[in-house]
C-alpha cells in the first residue's frame, strides 16, 4: 500500500486510490490474518514507480513471517532501503 502525495502520479492500472477508512480497514485485516507491517520510504519503490517527490511517498507493505523482504531487511544497504 502507497501514501502521501506522490501516490497521485502513480499509474492508475497499479491499484486504485481509497478512502483513509478503507485503508484502515485493509491493514486492521492483514493484522487480524497475522501479516507484519513494514512502513518506511522505500527507494526502489520510488523508481519503478516514477513518482516525485520521493520524499512524498510512503510504503507500507504486509508481509509474512516468510517473506523475503522481512529476512532481508536487516542486511538492506541503506542507499536502498
Amino acid at each position: 500500500m502507497f501514501i502521501g502525495e506522490a501516490v497521485l502520479q502513480i499509474d492508475p492500472s497499479y491499484g486504485k486510490l481509497v478512502t483513509k477508512n478503507e485503508a484502515r480497514e485493509y491493514i486492521k485485516q492483514c493484522r487480524e490474518e497475522g501479516l507484519i507491517q513494514l512502513i518506511g520510504r522505500n527507494k526502489l519503490d520510488k523508481q519503478w514507480l516514477d513518482v516525485k517527490p520521493e520524499h512524498k511517498l510512503l510504503t507500507i507493505c504486509n508481509c509474512c513471517e516468510c517473506c523475503c523482504l522481512w529476512k532481508m531487511l536487516p542486511n538492506l544497504d541503506l542507499k536502498i532501503s
